[in-house]
């Protein structure tokens, strides 16, 4: 994900909530932590 972002392929302005699970999910299948996302959860106040 990051990797796109940084290449230009992932715009996060254009990111939808469908985009974001797929990218929940891909982290979750490398075992990020869960306190990794709810540190993100919590730094985008929803």
């Amino acid at each position: 994900i990051l990797e796109g972002y940084e290449k230009g392929e992932i715009n996060p302005k254009k990111t939808n909530v469908l985009d974001a699970i797929h990218f929940i999910n891909s982290a979750w299948n490398i075992d990020v932590k869960p306190t990794t996302f709810a540190n993100c959860f919590q730094h985008c106040k929803i």
